[in-house]
């Protein structure tokens, strides 16, 4: 069963920080996405981080946000042959490229990797809802907003506790993991 901590009795909403070692697990069960991500990503150090899913100056977090751990990137054009299985931009003037596409220099062609790993909230029977997805593209360079991201890979899961939930993202992170590597 989630425990709830302290926060918990002073917050509007149950999020990622007010359930008692979640942050830390999640934080945990994403490292060795980050690994994966890192012997192909020399550009970036491939941080985590946290989903906000509090308002804050006049920005409302979705009403199913309750927080994660996400990684995004920007995956540059002559990456592409690395990450196969995201969609990049293609030079639409080649007239006007003589030499360089300027496109590329302008990070047009280049795409968005985002993962996240999110916690959709505890149930009425103490279970939670979780959500690992992988999506990206080229849909807004050089922005990358993710409303025009395709998605990649999604997978649903509840877990009872944090030992289930260790259990149960593990088969999970392991098919992200595979799909990464694949290229």
């Amino acid at each position: 069963m989630f425990s709830l901590n302290k926060k918990a009795s002073e917050s509007y909403k149950i999020g990622i920080n007010e359930v008692e070692g979640l942050r830390e697990t999640m934080t945990t069960l994403m490292e060795p996405v980050q690994t994966a991500l890192k012997e192909n990503v020399y550009w970036n150090d491939v941080d985590l981080d946290q989903a906000e899913y509090k308002s804050r100056d006049g920005f409302i977090a979705n009403s199913h946000n309750y927080g994660g751990i996400t990684i995004n990137l920007v995956i540059p054009k002559c990456e592409e042959y690395e990450f196969s299985y995201l969609e990049f931009g293609e030079c639409d003037t080649p007239d006007d490229c003589e030499d360089e596409c300027i496109c590329e220099c302008e990070g047009h062609l280049d795409a968005a990797l985002n993962i996240w790993f999110k916690f959709e909230g505890l149930n009425k029977d103490g279970s939670a809802d979780f959500y690992l997805c992988l999506h990206g593209g080229n849909g807004d360079a050089p922005y990358f907003r993710t409303k025009y991201s395709t998605d990649i890979f999604g997978t649903e899961f509840q877990a009872t506790g944090i030992l289930d939930l260790q259990s149960k993202a593990q088969k999970h992170i392991e098919t992200l993991i595979r799909l990464i590597n694949k290229g």
